[in-house]
C-alpha cells in the first residue's frame, strides 16, 4: 500500500501557479512505484499527464522556490529531484 501524500505539502503544492500542482502529483505518484524520495524526472511522462516540457520546468521551478523539492540540474539530462518535507508556513 501506497503512502498518501502529506496534506500539508499538497496544500502547498496547489497554491503554487502553473501545473505546479500536476507536477507535484507526478513526483508522488513516482515516489510510489521506485520507494526513493531522489529520482530522475522525466518529461515524457509528464507529456501523459497534458504537461508540455516548458511548463514542466516552469512548475517545477514553483515547487523548488515553495521549498518543496530540491532539483538538481545538468544540462540535456533530466533533472534529479529529491522530495523534501514541507516547510512551515511563515
Amino acid at each position: 500500500m501506497k503512502e498518501p501524500i502529506p496534506l500539508d505539502w499538497l496544500s502547498k503544492a496547489a497554491r503554487l501557479p502553473g501545473h505546479a500542482l500536476h507536477i507535484a502529483v507526478s513526483i508522488w505518484f513516482w515516489h510510489g512505484i521506485l520507494k526513493t524520495k531522489t529520482f530522475k524526472l522525466s518529461f515524457r511522462k509528464m507529456k501523459e499527464l497534458g504537461v508540455e516540457r516548458t511548463t514542466g520546468y516552469r512548475g517545477l521551478e514553483a515547487l523548488e522556490a515553495a521549498g518543496l523539492v530540491l532539483v538538481e540540474r545538468k544540462r540535456g539530462r533530466q533533472p534529479v529531484i529529491t522530495i523534501l518535507d514541507c516547510p512551515p508556513d511563515e
